[in-house]
């Protein structure tokens, strides 16, 4: 155990030149900065608007229960109901080595949680703060399969046949949801909360404004198309709410973002917030994956 926390250390230090300097306090430091983060935005959770200095306890568990594959979901609830059983009956002879590296697995997992929840941290765009635990979860899921599949073969002849089958037959929709997604994939929601479909306006989706670049290249299109021969010869202002440099990055040389609605030809606005409906201005196009639109382009120019 030390052994892999020692090299794990080592490759945390050696991605981190900031730790570096003194690799024993900045750790420290940083989980103390993070963990008081000042961010005075607002979070979306179960449809509502919340700051995220001021979060419910239920902000994180919340977000892994509807984040997290169905799979995985299920996986973890077997792992629960597992280690009760072995708890009340399966105590055998190498118990004792095995509980205590279970037990830390479940404290990397559980800690940042409980860490999070007692400090009252702010939080913000769902769980990425906390992907690094999504590893140990996967080892739990993983351990979890490995134990009902020795449990069944007591049972049932063909029992793995069986469970890798329901197990593809899971995986299948799951691979077909992200396809679908594609390059939003971190957008995904899972079944139990409808999908990203039954995530709109409850959860946040595009926080990261990824969908600007595909905002770009649409209203490139729609401007050659109803411009023609003249869109190369002609400047456009275009005003892009959130992060400008995720829309500027992809435009030509023609198109320019501006500061001021009122100096706009176009707007690129996402959907985080409502953000997209406080600028009027005729739709001309959107970035939609699952029926959920990411972000819109509006023509203002006779609005302003």
């Amino acid at each position: 155990t030390f052994v892999a926390f020692l090299i794990s250390y080592i490759v945390m230090l050696f991605f981190w030149p900031w730790a570096q300097i003194n690799p024993f306090l900045r750790p420290i430091e940083a989980l103390l900065y993070v963990s008081n983060f000042d961010w005075r935005g607002i979070v979306l959770l179960g449809g509502e608007y919340i700051r995220g200095y001021n979060l419910p306890w239920n902000y994180l568990p919340e977000y892994f229960l509807v984040k997290m594959p169905e799979l995985i979901v299920s996986c973890v609830g077997l792992s629960v109901v597992l280690a009760g059983r072995y708890l009340i009956r399966g105590r055998s002879e190498n118990w004792k080595p095995q509980a205590f590296q279970y037990f830390l697995l479940v404290f990397a997992i559980l800690f940042p949680f409980i860490y999070a929840i007692l400090k009252k941290s702010t939080l913000y765009d769902g769980i990425r703060h906390f992907l690094f635990v999504l590893p140990c979860i996967s080892v739990i899921c993983g351990v979890a399969l490995s134990k009902l599949i020795e449990i069944l073969k007591k049972s049932l002849v063909s029992s793995k046949i069986v469970l890798n089958s329901i197990i593809v037959l899971i995986f299948i929709p799951q691979v077909y949801a992200i396809v679908k997604l594609h390059p939003y994939q971190y957008i995904y929601y899972n079944a139990f909360v409808g999908g990203v479909r039954g995530a709109e306006g409850v959860y946040e989706t595009d926080y990261w404004c990824h969908s600007y670049k595909e905002a770009a290249a649409l209203l490139c299109e729609y401007l050659k198309h109803t411009e023609g021969n003249s869109f190369g010869l002609k400047e456009y202002r275009i005003k892009i709410k959130g992060p400008v440099y995720s829309a500027s990055h992809y435009f030509p040389k023609n198109l320019r973002a501006v500061k001021k609605i009122n100096r706009a030809d176009f707007l690129i606005s996402c959907t985080r917030g409502g953000m997209h409906k406080s600028t009027h201005g005729i739709q001309i196009a959107a970035v939609e994956r699952s029926g959920v639109v990411l972000s819109v382009i509006k023509d203002v120019r006779t609005i302003y």
